[in-house]
């Protein structure tokens, strides 16, 4: 029997000489799915996290007022459409998780009886992100589960609008509002290919 763990730590130290340290790494894992999807690294962090566009939600600090008048956190909740549907981010990319796993482990056991003689191999790893194009294909053609919430009757999607106001505040409420088409739902918004924090495994 043979038993073998493993473990990464790492830090991007440094790049070549004149590297802006605000500038990414960019690591080719044979395709950035039409400039969607990116493998980066900075300098002073750790290697290898997947970055791309996602949902645009409320800042830090955002709040809205119950039916009480009580003050509800908010920060981090999409915002809503006054159609219902969420937003899309375009404009920033976020981080949506490292590619190396937490830890990877394997076990090989070998018996022999006689002439006889059986192997077997087991591995495993916990941990890292990755990116599915499968899941995000499938999604959007509607063949797998996750887009059956809605489907014949629609829903609430979880989140807040964001109204401006004359004086540059933005005032947040909570979104009660059904969408009109499922379709136009998971095609244009959840499974479209601008939102990379769907997709992400």
């Amino acid at each position: 029997m043979r038993l073998n763990w493993s473990k990464n730590w790492n830090r991007l130290v440094s790049l070549q000489n004149e590297w802006n340290p605000n500038q990414p790494y960019q690591t080719d894992m044979g395709t950035t799915i039409g400039n969607r999807v990116y493998v980066y690294s900075f300098v002073g962090h750790e290697m290898y996290r997947i970055y791309g566009h996602g949902y645009k939600r409320a800042p830090e600090g955002a709040f809205y007022l119950d039916d009480n008048g009580n003050k509800v956190d908010c920060s981090g909740a999409k915002i809503i459409s006054t159609s219902g549907y969420p937003t899309i981010d375009k404009t920033t990319l976020i981080d949506l998780g490292k590619v190396n796993p937490d830890w990877k482990g394997g076990l090989n056991m070998n018996f022999r009886y006689k002439n006889v003689n059986v192997s077997m191999d087991f591995s495993a790893q916990a941990g890292g992100h990755c990116y599915s194009t499968t899941n995000f294909l499938l999604s959007y053609q509607g063949r797998l589960k996750n887009s059956l919430a809605g489907r014949y009757d629609g829903l609430v999607v979880e989140g807040v609008h964001a109204s401006n106001n004359a004086d540059g505040t933005v005032t947040y409420t909570k979104n009660n509002t059904v969408f009109g088409s499922t379709l136009s739902y998971y095609n244009t918004y959840v499974w479209n290919r601008d939102n990379t924090e769907e997709k992400h495994l």
